[in-house]
């Protein structure tokens, strides 16, 4: 009896070692897969910080820059300008230009992105104004009150690029989402300008031939009168003279002439569109610009087209003749006038609601 409980025993010891062996391996194969899992979401984990740091920081460069022209008033960037104050994006890197020191110097550092982390945005100044408001230079041009967005992106992390945007008031923002609303069709036919006093004159016949007429043919009797009023200007003038004396001569000749002859440089100034719908900047939208294109059609002298904005409205030139206006800060209908040292009595105008 004694060596069947001593077997029994030793049997059951045993099997409560195999049982703990057992237990040990699970154990020991939940801790390496739950310590794989950790590892991999630390490191991912570590890449997403270094990208939110990388974001951060140039969004702060971007506020500080922007303070920085405010403070010292600083004249608007041009395209190929040197001294703008703000940040120029460039892949891996990126360099902060503004008065770091408080003295008035500008002085440029270079900031090197994490590993891994890069913009896809590249080749790109972000300057500022003395009003605060974003100039975007790029491809040898400089567009003002542009809205600009740099997308960072990890190389460690696929998936959607974290955005800064920079609105063209100069707002910063991290990881947003700016819509616009769908830009308004503007293109429409040409509407002569009807407010041009040489509109209201048909050149040439009808003015000096009437001058003409009832000069010639008050002083020098009806051959004066028929041969100025059929012929009109200089040619009234002349015959008038010719047939009707000195008094049907001179007369006819300088009426004519001078009317003839200023109904003869006619001009006017057309837009491209009549009216235009803006809604001004709030906090997830910019404010919405339109295009205008102004002809100047006859008329001699300097072609140059100038604006003349209100309301609170920014107006720029992209090019000859071509202008964009960008709502302001005011709500209204405001007209712009569209004027030229070539119609020195005519104007153009485009009329602009701002909601």
């Amino acid at each position: 009896m004694e060596k069947q409980s001593s077997a029994s025993l030793s049997g059951a010891r045993r099997g409560e070692r195999g049982i703990a062996i057992l237990e040990t391996v699970i154990i020991v194969a939940l801790i390496g897969i739950v310590s794989t899992f950790a590892f991999f979401g630390i490191e991912r984990a570590r890449h997403q910080y270094r990208l939110d740091s990388a974001v951060r920081e140039l969004a702060s460069y971007l506020e500080k820059t922007r303070m920085d022209a405010i403070k010292r008033h600083v004249q608007t960037p041009t395209a190929s300008a040197t001294d703008w104050t703000g940040v120029s994006i460039n892949g891996s890197r990126y360099i902060v230009q503004m008065d770091f020191d408080g003295n008035g110097t500008l002085s440029a550092r270079t900031i090197d992105l994490p590993e891994g982390i890069t913009t896809v945005t590249t080749n790109q100044i972000i300057a500022f104004d003395w009003r605060g408001r974003a100039i975007q230079i790029s491809g040898g041009f400089a567009r003002a009150n542009e809205n600009t967005t740099v997308l960072f992106a990890s190389a460690h992390l696929p998936g959607s690029p974290l955005p800064v945007d920079v609105t063209g008031s100069g707002d910063v923002t991290i990881g947003s989402q700016i819509y616009f609303d769908e830009a308004l069709n503007t293109t429409a036919t040409p509407v002569p300008v009807t407010n041009d006093i040489n509109n209201l004159f048909t050149p040439g016949s009808t003015s000096g031939g009437t001058s003409g007429g009832t000069s010639g043919g008050t002083s020098g009797g009806t051959s004066g009168g028929t041969t100025g009023g059929t012929t009109g200007g200089t040619s009234g003038g002349t015959s008038g003279g010719t047939t009707g004396g000195t008094s049907g001569g001179t007369s006819g000749g300088t009426s004519g002439g001078t009317s003839g002859g200023s109904s003869g440089q006619s001009c006017s100034i057309t837009t491209s569109t009549p009216e235009l719908r803006l809604q001004r900047a709030n906090r997830n939208r910019a404010a919405e610009s339109g295009t205008v294109t102004v002809t100047v059609s006859g008329g001699t002298g300097d072609g140059t087209i100038v604006a003349s904005p209100a309301g609170g409205l920014i107006i720029t030139q992209d090019s000859a003749g071509t202008f964009r206006i960008t709502a302001g800060d005011q709500h209204g209908t405001f007209t712009v006038q569209f004027t030229s040292p070539q119609c020195s009595s005519g104007a153009g105008s485009v009329s602009v609601r701002v909601n």
